[in-house]
């Protein structure tokens, strides 16, 4: 299967760290006006389908970080824009 996304792993552990389910996460994200359910949370934190950018910068307003912060850490900073 073609991975959909690098950010799985990161998707699940930042709103399990704040103690919110699957679905608490996906109504948080509907309240601010991205169109998630819990079921497409699943398949983020699978790595089945990909993140959108738009709702990439919603995860990360919602938790908090930075978007560098969603991206595992071997996969940080390995790309360069000149």
């Amino acid at each position: 299967m073609r991975q959909g996304n690098i950010i799985g792993d990161r998707i699940r552990l930042l709103p399990e760290l704040r103690g919110w389910t699957q679905q608490k996460f996906a109504r948080k994200l509907r309240s601010a006006d991205h169109c998630v359910s819990r079921h497409i949370v699943a398949r983020w934190e699978t790595c089945e389908t990909p993140v959108i950018d738009t709702r990439l910068v919603g995860i990360d307003t919602l938790l908090r970080v930075s978007v560098v912060d969603v991206f595992p850490p071997s996969r940080r900073g390995r790309f360069r824009i000149n």
